[in-house]
């Protein structure tokens, strides 16, 4: 169940491709076992000159990743091909992590060839579990956030959505954890130390991405401003493209992760001066920014270190997506078209202000019509409220390392003071999370709106029902989408209205397209006598408060039990049912003010027969209008089998 406050959509519609043409091969399940093993047996001998039998298993791994890789390629290659032919709008996700696993097992299970590829490993006498254990985890992710990411791009892939990936090469990750001497150590994860035989290196991709330095402005003939970054320093970003294969579609999408390296490798001239230091700035700043992901920032280096990182892959991957864009396509006002820059939590923010940076400064826009542009590319997804979760940056810090980035942030915040936020909302967190929320002064919740996924919500509401109710009872619309007509719509109208009676409600079929969803009542409206079962209280009760209008001027009969006392005023009495809306301890009474001359001769809680005129009136116990029945008799009642009532 998408139980959110509110989801945002980066993709609207789908393009679903199918590899064909020149590539027609690649379409087809066929796996040659004997070409494979053959293949197997080449890359022992290519890569380390050896025959199989006498490589160890690390490098059995080696050969074995390599001969699937080569299976992958020719789909990658007919996939970005495909993908051309179509000219089809491209999705970069960008995200500090992917927490992608071990690349292997998953190929083989993508490509539908792993049993095939077990018997051939078994013919050459390698057991393909202790291959697979040779494959270290790619040091790329940590946590949820990462294996979400990692989540997305399989299922991009798998249903065909065209997209990247876009993050950084981290050389080390985090740390591993061993024992030694009965106590936790963390070491570096030297992940690559093997190389990663999945990932291809290309060179020909890389960008320059620039830090620090000052912001010169000068004028043109026409007098339009341009403002140049000077004495800065800079790395240059090296893409290393992964492949991301889709389950059984022939599809394979590409994560990017980008490598830093040195634009001048080694200063000679420092280095003869007796500058050592200066000698390897360059390549110690680019070694810098990959070494490690999340480093430690409760001090001012590891904060702008990390800085560095976000602003690094970002700006790298805007600048590649556009010069792709602009090698097909003349006009840069149609990029809306062709990519969205899906930014997967904090991390990535600033590709805002670095695509605004690209298009007035080196595409030469104005300022409405770039920024036009990048609200129409730039997509956002939180995951997270949590402070420590929504990245600050020092003024002085941000000002210092990305000085033309801050002039267009605060230009932004000069010019858009928003009316409106949109937050996104996770439906498994209580809901006091966002009771507690510090908002700015003057801010207030404006509107919540609950999404529920109509395949889930009936095993939710069995395992989860005290959840729903949480959310249910804030909301000020409830919207079901990827509801079939066969789906007790009806019935789940009733069991929110049961919750909250003021929330509007919405549904929505596997298209977006609305449904109207009819009240399916067990009586006849049409009679002007109702008499109602035991089992239909509640739905009358509900749709009485909702449809006035039916009921007024008719007579109903029911059974219930009587509410005496209290701010019951003198001569009535309230007939209703006690009504479960959640679980034993949410129980409550349900019904509403009659007239009844003999009121004071009833005792609380028996149980009466009611038939009653219907009217709608100001009353005082309802603080306005509402519902209030006129007694025509009133008669000792049964006690229901079950006396609870139910609003499904």
């Amino acid at each position: 169940m998408y139980n959110y406050w509110y989801i945002i959509t980066f993709l609207k519609k789908r393009q679903k491709l199918f590899v064909s043409g020149g590539t027609q091969m690649v379409r087809t399940n066929t796996f040659n076992k004997e070409e494979f093993k053959k293949d197997i047996k080449d890359n022992c001998k290519l890569l380390y000159r050896k025959n199989i039998d006498e490589c160890d298993d690390q490098q059995k791994f080696q050969a074995v990743a390599y001969s699937v890789k080569n299976i992958i390629i020719d789909k990658w290659i007919a996939t970005h091909k495909e993908y051309e032919k179509q000219d089809v709008k491209i999705v970069c996700y960008m995200s500090m992590e992917f927490l992608m696993g071990r690349a292997l097992g998953n190929n083989m299970i993508n490509l539908m060839a792993y049993d095939e590829i077990k018997e051939v490993l078994a013919e050459l006498g390698i057991d393909i579990n202790v291959i697979e254990d040779q494959e270290p985890d790619a040091a790329l992710g940590n946590g949820g956030l990462g294996r979400l990411a990692a989540c997305f791009l399989d299922s991009l892939a798998t249903l065909e959505y065209p997209a990247y990936g876009c993050g950084i090469r981290y050389r080390y990750g985090m740390f591993k954890q061993e024992i030694k001497d009965g106590y936790q150590i963390e070491v570096p994860d030297n992940w690559l130390k093997d190389g990663n035989p999945f990932e291809l290196r290309r060179p020909e991709y890389a960008k320059e991405v620039r830090f620090g330095g000052n912001i010169r402005v000068e004028y043109d003939e026409t007098g339009k401003t341009h403002f140049v970054q000077e004495n800065y320093e800079s790395v240059m970003a090296i893409p290393y493209d992964y492949p991301i294969v889709g389950y059984g579609n022939h599809i394979v999408n590409t994560l990017r992760i980008w490598d830093a390296e040195a634009i001048v490798d080694f200063q000679l001239d420092s280095f003869d001066r007796g500058d050592y230091h200066k000698a390897v700035e360059q390549e110690n700043l680019a070694k810098n920014i990959v070494e490690v992901l999340y480093p430690n920032d409760n001090h001012i280096a590891g904060k702008e270190l990390r800085l560095k990182q976000q602003y690094f892959f970002v700006s790298a991957s805007i600048q590649a997506a556009i010069t792709k864009f602009k090698k097909k396509h003349g006009d840069i006002s149609k990029l809306p078209e062709k990519v969205t820059f899906q930014m997967n939590d904090t991390h990535p923010t600033v590709a805002v202000a670095e695509l605004m940076r690209i298009l007035l400064d080196e595409e030469n826009l104005g300022w409405n019509e770039a920024w036009d542009i990048t609200t129409k590319c730039c997509a956002y997804t939180n995951h997270t409220i949590m402070a420590e979760a929504l990245e600050k940056w020092p003024i002085n810090l941000f000002s210092r390392l990305l000085p033309r980035i801050y002039q267009i942030i605060q230009e932004i915040d000069r010019r858009y003071q928003p009316e409106r936020v949109l937050l996104e909302y996770n439906g498994m967190w209580p809901i006091q999370i966002l009771r507690d929320l510090k908002l700015p002064k003057n801010w207030g919740l404006y509107q919540a709106i609950d999404v529920i996924d109509g395949t889930t919500f009936e095993m939710y509401r069995s395992n989860m029902q005290s959840m729903i109710i949480d959310m249910v009872t804030e909301a000020d619309m409830v919207l079901f989408n990827r509801c079939k007509e066969d789906m007790p719509l009806s019935g789940w109208k009733r069991s929110i209205r049961a919750v909250n009676r003021m929330c509007q409600m919405a549904f929505e079929d596997e298209n977006g397209d609305e449904l109207e969803v009819e009240d399916i009542l067990p009586y006849d409206l049409e009679s002007p006598h109702i008499d109602l079962e035991d089992p239909d209280y509640g739905i009358w009760y509900l749709d009485i408060q909702e449809h006035p209008d039916r009921y007024v001027g008719k007579t109903i009969t029911f059974t219930a039990q009587a509410m005496v006392g209290g701010r019951v005023p003198k001569g009535c009495f309230v007939p209703g049912r006690n009504a479960m809306t959640c679980c034993a301890e949410d129980i409550r009474f349900f019904g509403f003010l009659c007239k009844y001359d003999k009121a004071k001769s009833l005792k609380k809680g028996e149980w009466v027969k009611v038939t009653a005129e219907v009217r709608w009136e100001q009353a005082a116990v309802y603080d306005g209008e509402g519902v209030v029945l006129y007694a025509q008799s009133v008669e000792p009642g049964e006690r229901p089998e079950d006396p609870l009532v139910y609003f499904v």
